[in-house]
């Protein structure tokens, strides 16, 4: 028969046995679950990295320290944006192992983590060398997308570029490797509210859109016979859809054989009185950017038509 004294008894012992079992089941299962960070020595090494180099299809970014400063040294030495590249290198140092995956190169592509030397490849090649050329990192990024219950977590296919192993990692790397995001400033880094007329000219005519102040609308002027605007947007928003338009990579104008006499030149002029001028070509689905905030380089843009 039970008394109370015993029931206590039998309580105290259920609780301490929930304890201990409890405890073993952490123990067991959680402790077990801890993840192998992918570069266990990166975080240690960050410091040292001089040099970035990133492939992608048919593009290629050199990414150099100078002094505190970072420069994509192959695209006119532009300055590399801090909170992208602080994205990068602690997303790589952070990458920890989910599980191993295929060995088998004839599904590489299907993970994206196949060698990024033609244009239909997605996958993306990392390398990173400190001041003596010492090889810290060369890697294959591959397929990844964010988890719904983490937004701020993803799951990447990766694999060591000399290596037929693949893995399933969890990170968070950033999510775009243009040159547009690499980069500090935007592609014409304008100001909408700022711009009081824009002067759009080619070879066989020019119109101009005035405003006096930044609350009111912009006027047409000189508006060219037979042409009309493709969208109301581009009348009193031409500013800020000027400045929208995103950098697809960046050529020496050497390297391209394109004639600027088809283009047309525009002219942004604000408030202040400052002017910023830059061309747009289309050339077979095709659209270059040439400013003179940047001479001798072209931007590569999304095909463009103002008018």
């Amino acid at each position: 028969m039970f008394t109370i004294k015993s029931l206590k008894h039998l309580f105290v012992w259920t609780f301490i046995l929930a304890v201990v079992s409890g405890s073993y089941y952490y123990r067991t299962h959680y402790h077990k679950e801890e993840k192998e960070l992918f570069f266990p020595e990166l975080s240690n090494k960050i410091n040292e990295i001089e040099t970035i180099k990133i492939n992608k299809g048919n593009q290629s970014f050199v990414l150099e320290k100078n002094n505190e400063k970072w420069l994509i040294q192959n695209k006119a030495k532009l300055l590399v944006d801090n909170a992208w590249l602080r994205e990068l290198l602690l997303g790589l140092s952070d990458m920890k192992i989910i599980e191993a995956k295929t060995q088998n190169p004839n599904v590489f592509s299907d993970i994206h983590v196949d060698l990024p030397n033609n244009a239909e490849s997605k996958a993306i090649q990392i390398c990173l060398n400190d001041k003596k050329g010492t090889e810290l990192v060369d890697v294959i990024i591959g397929r990844y997308e964010k988890r719904p219950s983490q937004p701020h977590m993803q799951h990447i296919f990766v694999r060591l570029t000399e290596s037929a192993q693949s893995y399933l990692v969890e990170g968070h790397l950033p999510d775009s490797f243009n040159i547009e995001d690499i980069a500090k400033n935007s592609l014409l880094d304008i100001n909408n509210q700022n711009i009081s007329k824009i002067k759009i000219e080619s070879s066989n005519y020019e119109f101009a859109l005035n405003r006096k102040a930044p609350e009111l609308d912009f006027e047409l002027e000189n508006i060219p016979e037979g042409k009309k605007l493709r969208s109301k947007i581009l009348i009193n928003e031409i500013g800020h859809t000027l400045n929208n338009i995103h950098a697809l990579d960046l050529f020496p104008d050497s390297e391209l054989d394109l004639n600027w006499s088809d283009s047309l030149k525009i002219t942004l002029t604000t408030f202040e009185g400052k002017s910023h001028q830059f061309s747009i070509l289309n050339t077979d689905n095709k659209s270059w950017l040439i400013s003179k905030k940047l001479p001798n380089w072209v931007f590569e843009i999304p095909l463009q038509e103002l008018i």
